[in-house]
């Protein structure tokens, strides 16, 4: 986590950076001279080309400017003959030089140069010899062209008449080849040059002649190139004179290979300046000679002259203006003596970027996370300072510096639940041990306050009441985490005694309370039982006399019921034969009838059946028939003998339905042929008598029984009584039983004997299991990983938490 802005710690720090050492570098100059405004080549060439009448000779390795071009129609016209020695032929030339000037081409021409009207004994109105590529160049003040004085100008016209005619490339008009014109005169071999120089594939006459100069020089040499490859003959010439003490300026090009410095930067005395746009080559030595070079000094093809006092004092001066807005080259140079504004790292790779130079660069490293919060808190850390690639004279250093901070993601070590946890096991336990404490001494005072008191010997409570202060102030202290638990042994030495003390008092407490209790209750038990018994001895008494009473009612007999129960039987007995002979002499009759009405009973039953069948729920009807009707057909035609009708009848039934079945069994019923009974003539009397006479038995029967019943009736409350007498005797006497043996068990002394209980202490001793690292004395601990962080609030938190954090093996971090 990174530290909220509010505790980042600003600190910046000032370090001089002049003493730093720079090598292979440009330094801008800071020079004010200013650049001398001359009038610009190209117009200078162009007033010459103007001045010419006779004959205008130019030899230019690059292609000629518009401005050039546009002169030669001019020329032609004026009848000025214009000769063109050029590197190459452009289509853009077509348009200016068609039959208006001859134009060959020399691959190997380098430089420019105008000559107009060479006169006969060569003499001229002027020849001038221009810098590589000056035509183009921006001015810079150090634009320049060299006159040819007249030695010099024959030299040369002599060397452009050798050089053009040797050429067999030939344009005179359009851009294709025209066959070449003979030179009008013979073309000789030169004599060697003494004022014109020039290099051939054999002879290295500007080499040498450049060589004469450097050798020349006494106090100061001049030397204007672009690379190592001008003329590698030249730099050990240079270090020998710089070595030998003449004073050695180099002027070159800022953009150029530049690798030649590695053979001379050791030496002192030679001085190297880049001047911007540089196309003037040159060596001038002290202020009278020099030479001056259309070109690089190496190519084998190149022009150059010498230079008169004269030209020679303009060039110093032009190179004086000019060099106080180049570049200056130092092997070392301190930062401190650095006076420009900008530099350039020499890369010999054409590839030089100016770097400005600044009074002060501030370097911001950012926030660094202090390793320690003491170095958060002190300021004293500081990130390793690096400006050795700062171009500033002062460096102020700026960094914040930020705490190790707190890790939202941690969270709490698992040392505070095991402390939580063990700490909780022993308030709890505290707890339950003044708890017991306040219900032992509860039981005691209310104990003591009765009329058990006097049976108890009373104890001392001041070493009670110091116990328990002590495990109170212990709780309290454990609750504000403020314990010492150092001190946790002693004192759950002190809580077991304590206890073993708080169980004895409590088991003689029970011991006495229980015999009390149980002897009360004995006397209270055999006082109950002793009346219940007196009450029901008396009780038991009473059931006896009124059993004796019942009895004796029981044995009377009334006389007039008895002759009527004689009386009635004797009639019914004679009635019993009158009808028993009437049956016999006329069985067959009353057999009939007797069947006649039974099977119109049996019909009469069926009939209800099938009017009610369709009320019936379906789960019914399906075994309607064979459950209820079928057993009734079978036993009513039982009764009449008439089994065997029956069962033919429920045979030849094929009728599942039971509805269809009942309509089907009592049509067959009614029409049976053996179940018709018709009465005999002259036998009609006889059933109306036999019915008279079965009426008058049932009569006599209903008397009789009446007889019998009253009579008995008036003895069955008596009998019933009688029988409730004896139970509750017998139930009194099984209670006397009871409670004889009851009190014989009490005995008349009441004895107790305390019964052998497990009585224990309503908690268990605790084993703690206390960690072997303390909690935190300030901040909160925290855990992410396998890593912990010890959190604090601030500065006034610091000392004490660097030596908890090392006790713990954590990290002190900032809780932001």
């Amino acid at each position: 986590m990174t530290a909220g802005t509010v505790y980042l710690k600003q600190l910046e720090e000032e370090q001089s950076n002049k003493g730093l050492q720079l090598r292979e570098i440009w330094e801008k100059n800071s020079g004010s001279a200013p650049v001398l405004q001359r009038q610009p080549l190209r117009d200078a060439a162009l007033g010459k080309l103007r001045e010419a009448s006779e004959m205008v000779c130019i030899a230019s390795n690059t292609v000629l400017p518009k401005e050039i071009l546009q002169e030669i129609p001019k020329l032609s016209q004026r009848g000025v003959r214009v000769y063109l020695l050029l590197s190459s032929y452009e289509d853009t030339y077509n348009d200016f030089i068609a039959n208006k000037a001859i134009v060959r081409i020399d691959p190997n021409i380098m430089g420019l140069m105008i000559l107009a009207d060479p006169k006969e004994g060569l003499v001229t109105k002027s020849g001038f010899l221009f810098g590589f590529n000056s035509l183009k160049a921006v001015s810079t003040g150090l634009d320049w062209y060299a006159t040819l004085n007249g030695e010099q100008l024959k030299e040369a016209f002599h060397y452009f008449i050798w050089r053009f005619w040797s050429s067999t490339e030939e344009y005179r008009g359009g851009n294709t080849l025209s066959p070449a014109i003979r030179a009008p005169f013979d073309i000789y071999p030169l004599l060697e040059p003494e004022n014109f120089f020039y290099n051939t594939w054999e002879k290295r006459y500007l080499s040498d002649r450049v060589t004469a100069v450097v050798q020349s020089a006494r106090s100061e040499l001049l030397i204007g190139l672009s690379s190592y490859k001008e003329y590698e003959e030249l730099f050990p010439l240079l270090n020998e004179k710089a070595y030998s003490g003449t004073r050695v300026s180099v002027y070159t090009d800022m953009q150029l290979d530049h690798s030649f410095i590695k053979d001379c930067i050791q030496n002192l005395n030679i001085s190297i300046y880049s001047i911007p746009v540089l196309d003037q080559y040159f060596v001038l030595a002290d202020d009278t000679d020099g030479m001056y070079l259309s070109g690089s000094i190496h190519d084998q093809h190149e022009m150059g002259i010498d230079l008169g006092p004269k030209a020679v004092q303009d060039l110093h001066e032009r190179l004086k203006n000019v060099q106080v807005h180049g570049w200056t080259f130092h092997g070392t140079v301190s930062l401190q003596d650095i006076r420009g504004e900008e530099v350039a790292f020499e890369t010999y790779n054409r590839k030089v970027d100016p770097l400005p130079v600044k009074d002060t660069e501030i370097i911001d490293y950012g926030t660094i996370e202090a390793e320690e919060l003491r170095q958060y808190f002190e300021r004293t850390c500081k990130p390793v300072f690096n400006c050795e690639d700062k171009l500033a004279r002062i460096i102020l250093h700026r960094w914040k510096i930020a705490p190790k901070v707190f890790d939202e993601k941690a969270k709490l070590d698992p040392l505070y639940d095991q402390w939580q946890k063990e700490t909780n096991k022993v308030t709890a336990y505290i707890e339950k041990v003044l708890e017991y404490a306040d219900t032992v001494g509860q039981e005691k005072k209310a104990v003591l306050s009765s009329l058990l008191g006097r049976f108890f010997q009373r104890d001392n409570r001041s070493e009670v009441d110091t116990i328990i202060k002590d495990l109170e102030k212990a709780r309290e202290a454990i609750k504000l985490e403020v314990y010492d638990w150092a001190n946790l042994p002693s004192l759950l030495s002190t809580i077991e005694a304590y206890s073993s003390k708080l169980l004895e008092q409590q088991l003689e407490l029970n011991e006495k309370k229980e015999y009390y209790r149980k002897k009360e209750e004995w006397q209270k038990e055999k006082d109950v039982l002793e009346g219940e018994h007196q009450q029901l001895q008396k009780s038991f008494l009473q059931l006896e006399s009124d059993r004796e009473a019942l009895l004796a009612e029981l044995d009377q007999v009334d006389p007039e019921v008895e002759q009527l129960l004689s009386e009635s039987e004797s009639k019914l007995s004679e009635l019993e034969g009158q009808i028993a002979l009437f049956e016999l002499e006329h069985e067959a009759v009353i057999n009939g009838k007797q069947t006649e009405e039974k099977v119109l009973e049996i019909c009469a039953f069926l009939d209800s059946e099938i009017k009610r069948f369709n009320s019936l729920k379906n789960k019914e009807k399906k075994k309607h028939f064979s459950n209820k009707i079928k057993p009734y057909l079978e036993k009513a035609m039982a009764l009449i003998g008439q089994s065997r009708i029956m069962s033919e009848i429920l045979e030849g039934s094929k009728i599942p339905d039971g509805k269809e079945n009942m309509k089907y069994v009592m049509k067959q019923l009614a029409t049976h042929s053996e179940l018709r009974f018709e009465v005999p003539e002259g036998t009609e009397g006889l059933l109306d008598e036999y019915k008279e006479l079965v009426s008058a038995r049932a009569e006599l029967k209903e008397t009789l029984e009446n007889l019998r019943k009253g009579n008995k009736e008036g003895k069955k409350d008596n009998e019933k009584a009688l029988q409730e007498l004896d139970k509750d005797i017998k139930k009194a006497d099984s209670e006397l039983q009871q409670l004889n043996s009851r009190l014989e068990k009490m005995g008349s002394e009441f004895t107790y004997t305390p019964k052998k209980k497990e009585t224990s202490l309503p908690f268990s001793p605790i084993s703690v299991n206390l960690p072997s690292d303390k909690l935190p004395e300030v901040g909160t601990l925290y855990r992410t990983g396998k890593i912990r962080q010890l959190a604090i609030k601030g500065e006034n938190e610091l000392a004490l938490g660097e030596t908890e954090s090392q006790r713990l093996n954590a990290q002190l971090v900032l809780r932001v």
